[in-house]
């Protein structure tokens, strides 16, 4: 799939002093193998100026600055409201994906639909340990990497 057939698709990052996470994410992203996509920093006014320091390394990212903590939800909202993308994706600062993250969940909308579609988890220090939201709390199961695939 080239760029022109991709539809655009705006991640975006809320930041509060997450330093060296912010990098890492950062990293991760410029590797994907999905060429058209926006990166937005949304920083909710960080001391440890890593959003600056992402800027200065990263300058495609479009950093908004919004000069106080505005909390999680309306942080977002910002990064939203100013996104240009048919698709929305938001991480968190500590979240690195692989290249191919967001040709499968391009992939998953064309082959499902319109949906809510969120990506396995897996802990940063094992990578064999999966993460899964249950309705009570938190679960750990250990599974094997294929079976929870796209």
């Amino acid at each position: 799939m080239n760029k022109i057939s991709q539809p655009l698709v705006s991640v975006i990052i809320l930041n509060y002093n997450a330093g060296k996470l912010l990098f890492d994410c950062f990293e991760s992203i410029v590797k994907t193998d999905y060429d058209n996509f926006e990166i937005i920093i949304v920083d909710n006014a960080s001391e440890d100026k890593s959003h600056r320091k992402c800027k200065e390394k990263f300058e495609n990212i479009r950093l908004i600055e919004t000069g106080k903590n505005l909390g999680y939800c309306e942080g977002n909202n910002v990064g939203i409201q100013n996104a240009k993308g048919a698709f929305i994706v938001i991480l968190n600062p500590d979240t690195t994906v692989n290249p191919d993250w967001l040709s499968k969940l391009i992939c998953a909308y064309d082959k499902y639909g319109e949906a809510l579609y969120q990506p396995k988890h897996l802990s940063s220090n094992e990578k064999s340990v999966f993460w899964r939201w249950s309705s009570t709390k938190w679960c750990c199961e250990l599974q094997s990497i294929k079976k929870w695939s796209i």
